[in-house]
Order: structure tokens, then C-alpha cells, then sequence
């Protein structure tokens, strides 16, 4: 059950028996499984018989509820596409599974029609694999050496790679000396060719496309000699339709958890949106939201998960998650410091996440497997806990504002989240069962659940919250923004009516985080915040961490406020404030889940 488990070493022997006398089951009603001279106990400290015979019956019971749930599951997806099991032909089974007589007679009956099982089950998957391979497009073995590009031309291509237009746009930007040279695209099937054509530092062309097919273009570009020179693009790749060759689809969004600290909570970041073609690549940068000092305990953590971007994240599957603590960074990481961060899922669905730490040169990356599940015991023990707290609060509230039903509604949920709670303690940290999986599941949907039964409060929340905040920060914004926090607080407000107007509060919440992200940005420039900060921060120094070191970064802020060296006194405040206790950092702000906003 962990990592550390008492008889880890003889997993593979034991499994491999048992995997055996699954095997002899399906074709006899009984089996043998013999341990050898292996000495066992079991939970309780009893010796288990080293000789075990097992019935046919008895792994029917076993595997009873798992063949039930795989029915349950095919009448739902039958149910969402608006079909009924007789308007299937038959169940087509893949997989070892599938030699199993009660797997067969049991979703026979269950969905009542018949069972295929014609093809091989052991091979299926690796046939289709294959085919699948063969579709794609294969590059030339021999390669030559590219002509020099002497005058350093940089290209920079616009186009859309997945589109259900029958046409497609393709633009270019190039930079350097364009005089005398040529381009020209020509698709890969001979049925379209631009012929040759001046090349100016900005061009387009309209692509015809192939419908439900990878469209190849090759592009080069020519000087007046006909020789091609090497500007390090030389094809156009657009898939068209929906599903095609190009590689499978995302099946939902994948989202950046950061922390929303206006709304003490979290939000979502789309990185990449469902139905889109892998692989994929994605950039982004994100600011620290709390000071991470050297050699501590202190983590931020680079989370993505699966799930619509327009829910909360506590409802949506984690899909990995990348740990910076204060041991793995060269000097303290200031709060405010931008992180790039690089995100790329590659055609099997491996998630590979990379963060560049400004503050400290660093660079870390973590790849997490497509067919691993990655969920942590200590986080989910977090999650079920505020979980559990989220409902309380929900219920009082409801409870306050004489909303019966909501309250009786939440406190179903609270029930079943505190058995969960019951269910994390059992979980070891090292956990490597099944469990965890399904734990986190349960939560899931009890979140999404609360999340239904809250959503028009906070709905209407939300609206006033928006308002305020725009209402407020639209003066500081005309008398100190910056024309690039200018255009986005216009281009908030552009599309108000698009988050204002919809029955989903994170839509909403969002924009107000957007705004507030402005607000905080201007106020941390203004000499007058970063004062009045200073000097409260001052006034609570007798309940920081460390006297000695919130002494000295005092004094270096007096000297900072005289000289009025702002940038330097923003970086004492960030200092201090974490130097603060978590619970009176708590009070004024959040406990912060990610440490990133």
C-alpha cells in the first residue's frame, strides 16, 4: 500500500500468481496458487497458507461490481450521445479481459445485445496503434546541408494549424534585407503552387485546404539565381475538420491553478484549450505571490489540471504538478518576480512543464506521463480539508440569509466530505494503491457539486464585486496607468458584456482578478502605497519571525524612503511581509495555494 511496504519485494511474485490463476480461471473452475516456501501474514498478524486454491465463483464476486460499474459507464455514454444499446450492432471487446467468461456473459447481459470477440483481444490495440502510425507523415531519411543565410533574414509565419475553414490565411513578417529575393508555396500534392513571387517584409497568401485532411505546403525562398536560402521555415502544416491525421485531440481544457487573492481563492489559466491537436506548445509567465527565502520549507507550485476552464479548480482533475522550494533556489525569490513558464504535451499526452525563475537564473522541468495519474496524499488531505471548510462557511451563509434548501443541500455534502476526511487518514504519505485515485474522485465531484448548488449567489457575488472594482480602479488607472495597463482595462471593459451576462460566476471573478491585477500593478509603483506599507509593516515587526533580520530590513527601509529609492523599498516589503506569521498573513490576505498569481 506504500512505498515502504512490508512486502514490496515480493509484489511482482505474488502478482504474477495471481495473475496466473486469473488466466487458468477462464478456462477451468478452479485454481491453485502456490507461494512456495514464502512466509505470510496478514493485517491482523495471522500466517496466510502458502497454498491457496481459488474457485471460479469466487472471482466472479470479486470482479462483480467492477463489470457492473463498466456497464453503468457504456449505458451513460450511450445515454450523452442520445442512443439505445439496439441501435449497436454488438460490443466489440479488447484486451486480456476479454477471455473471461463472466466479462463477456455478464455485459451480454447487462446491456442486452451481443458480445464481439471475434478479432484477438491480446493484439487489437497494438493493430490499431500501427495503422495509426502509418498515417503519419514521415520525413526524409537523408538530409542536406542548408544553404548559409548570409543575410540574416528572420521570419516570423502567422497561420492556424487545426481550422474547419476550406481556406486558410497564411501570413509572414520578415526582418532583414529582402531586395532581389523570392518566395514561393507549392502544397506537397502538386494541386496548388503560388509560383514565384517577390518577397516583401510582409506577405500573404490565401491556402486552399483538403477537407478532413494534414495539408503540406512547402515554402522557400529564392534569390534572383534560383538558389534557395535558408531562413529556418520551409513548410506549412493545417490540419483541416475537426479529427484528422494530424494527431488526437485534448478531450477538455488544460488550466494553470494560480492563487486569486482578491477573491481568497483560486482560478484557472487555460493553456490549452479542448479539441486541440497534439502535440502542443504553450508560454506564459506568472509573478510569485510570496517571498520564498533560501534554504526554507516554503514552496510555489506550477499546477495544471484537467477540466473546463470555467470551473474551479477543486472540480477539475489534477494532471501534474511542479514543486519549487526554498531548498532547490540559490537566494530568496522575491515576491513579485516573474516566472516563465513553458508547457508542451506531446501526442501521447505527456504533460512537460518548465519554469524559469528570473530572480535566480534557475531553470526546473518535470515531465509528467499521459498514463500516469498524478495525485499526492498530502495535497489531497489539504484539499479535502478547505473543502470541508468552503462548505461550512457555504452553509452558514445560507443558513443566514434563510436559504433552506441550499443549507440542507450543503449539509448532505458536508457529511460526505468529512468521511473523506476519515478516508485521507487512512491513506500512508507513500500511498501507492488505487485509493488515492478514487479518493480524489469522490472530492471532485462533491466540489463540483457545492460549486451547482452556490453558483447563483455567487453569481450576483460576483457581478457587484466586478462593478466596485471597476468602478474604483478606473480613476487610478486614467491618473497612473501605463498605456499598456490602459489598453488592458479598456479591453476588460470591451467585453463586459460577454463574463457580465453569464451564469458562470468564474467567468466573472476572472475579470475581477484581471482588474485587480491592474490596481495592485499601479499601486506598487505609487511612493505613497509603498510607504503606507512599509510603515505598517513596521508597526507589526514585534510578531515577525526573525527580530533580528525584520530589524535590520526596517532600518534599510528608513534609508530607502530618504532616499526615496522605491524599487529597493518594494523589495524590504515583500521581505517582511514574509517574516510575518501565517496566521496574521492570513488575516489581511489568504493562505496561498499555489504561491503564483
Amino acid at each position: 500500500k506504500s512505498e515502504k511496504g512490508k512486502y514490496n519485494k515480493l509484489w511482482y511474485r505474488l502478482l504474477h500468481a495471481a495473475e496466473a490463476a486469473k488466466i487458468e480461471l477462464s478456462t477451468k473452475t478452479s485454481a491453485e496458487i502456490d507461494l512456495g516456501m514464502v512466509s505470510l501474514e496478514d493485517e491482523d498478524g495471522k500466517p496466510v497458507d502458502s497454498l491457496l486454491t481459488l474457485t471460479r465463483s469466487e472471482f466472479e464476486d470479486v470482479i462483480k461490481s467492477a463489470i457492473d460499474g463498466t456497464a453503468e459507464m457504456m449505458k451513460k455514454i450511450l445515454t450523452r450521445n442520445s442512443l439505445r444499446p439496439d441501435d449497436l450492432k454488438f460490443v466489440l471487446m479488447v484486451g486480456g479481459g476479454a477471455y473471461i467468461p463472466f466479462v463477456r456473459k455478464r455485459i451480454e447481459e447487462l446491456m442486452g445485445i451481443s458480445v464481439n470477440t471475434s478479432i484477438d483481444p491480446t493484439n487489437a490495440i497494438a493493430v490499431g496503434a500501427a495503422w495509426f502510425a502509418g498515417t503519419k507523415e514521415i520525413g526524409a531519411v537523408e538530409k542536406t546541408a542548408s544553404p548559409k543565410n548570409s543575410r540574416n533574414l528572420k521570419i516570423r509565419a502567422v497561420y492556424n494549424k487545426n481550422t474547419q475553414e476550406t481556406e486558410e490565411i497564411f501570413t509572414a513578417k520578415f526582418e532583414g534585407d529582402v531586395a532581389g529575393l523570392f518566395y514561393r508555396i507549392a502544397s506537397e500534392d502538386g494541386s496548388f503552387d503560388s509560383g514565384l513571387k517577390a518577397l516583401a517584409a510582409r506577405i500573404s497568401e490565401d491556402l486552399p485546404l483538403r477537407e478532413g485532411a494534414y495539408n503540406l505546403f512547402k515554402f522557400a525562398v529564392l534569390d534572383s539565381g534560383n538558389n534557395p536560402v535558408d531562413v529556418g521555415f520551409d513548410a506549412i502544416q493545417i490540419a483541416q475538420g475537426r479529427y484528422s491525421v494530424a494527431g488526437q485531440m485534448l478531450p477538455e481544457d488544460l488550466c494553470l491553478v494560480v492563487d486569486d487573492v482578491a477573491n481568497k481563492d483560486t482560478r484557472l489559466k487555460r493553456v490549452f484549450a479542448k479539441n486541440g491537436v497534439l502535440p502542443a506548445k504553450s508560454k506564459g509567465s506568472v509573478e510569485v505571490a510570496k517571498t520564498i527565502v533560501k534554504g526554507s520549507d516554503d514552496e510555489i507550485r506550477i499546477m495544471v489540471v484537467e477540466g473546463p476552464s470555467e470551473r474551479h479548480s477543486s472540480t477539475n482533475k489534477p494532471i501534474g504538478v511542479l514543486l519549487i522550494s526554498g531548498k532547490q533556489i540559490n537566494r530568496d525569490l522575491i515576491r513579485g518576480t516573474e516566472i516563465d513558464l513553458t508547457f508542451e504535451v506531446s501526442e501521447s499526452r505527456d504533460l512537460t512543464i518548465s519554469a524559469y525563475l528570473n530572480g535566480t537564473g534557475q531553470e526546473f522541468s518535470q515531465v509528467f506521463k499521459g498514463t500516469a495519474r498524478q495525485v499526492d496524499t498530502k495535497m489531497l488531505a489539504t484539499d479535502v480539508l478547505q473543502l470541508e471548510s468552503k462548505i461550512q462557511s457555504e452553509i452558514d451563509e445560507a443558513e443566514a440569509n434563510g436559504n433552506a434548501d441550499a443549507a440542507q443541500g450543503l449539509e448532505k455534502l458536508l457529511s460526505q466530505v468529512q468521511g473523506l476526511i476519515a478516508e485521507c487518514g487512512a491513506l500512508s504519505h507513500d500511498d501507492v494503491t488505487d485509493d488515492r485515485f478514487k479518493l480524489e474522485d469522490k472530492k471532485r465531484k462533491v466540489a463540483q457539486d457545492v460549486f451547482e448548488l452556490t453558483a447563483s449567489k455567487r453569481v450576483d457575488a460576483a457581478k457587484t464585486a466586478y462593478f466596485e472594482a471597476k468602478s474604483e480602479v478606473a480613476a487610478l488607472v486614467s491618473d497612473h496607468g501605463n498605456d499598456r495597463e490602459k489598453h488592458l482595462f479598456r479591453e476588460i471593459v470591451a467585453r463586459e458584456q460577454t463574463f457580465v451576462n453569464s451564469s458562470n460566476p468564474e467567468r466573472i471573478e476572472a475579470a475581477t482578478s484581471e482588474i485587480e491585477r491592474i490596481r495592485f500593478a499601479i499601486l506598487m509603483r505609487m511612493p505613497d502605497f509603498l510607504v503606507g506599507m512599509f510603515e505598517h509593516l513596521a508597526q507589526s515587526s514585534h510578531s515577525m519571525n526573525d527580530q533580528l533580520q525584520a530589524r535590520q530590513l526596517i532600518e534599510a527601509g528608513k534609508r530607502h524612503v530618504a532616499a526615496q529609492d522605491w524599487e529597493d523599498l518594494k523589495k524590504v516589503n515583500g521581505r517582511l511581509w514574509g517574516l510575518m506569521p501565517a496566521d496574521a498573513r492570513e488575516s489581511d490576505d489568504m493562505r496561498l495555494y499555489t504561491g503564483i498569481v
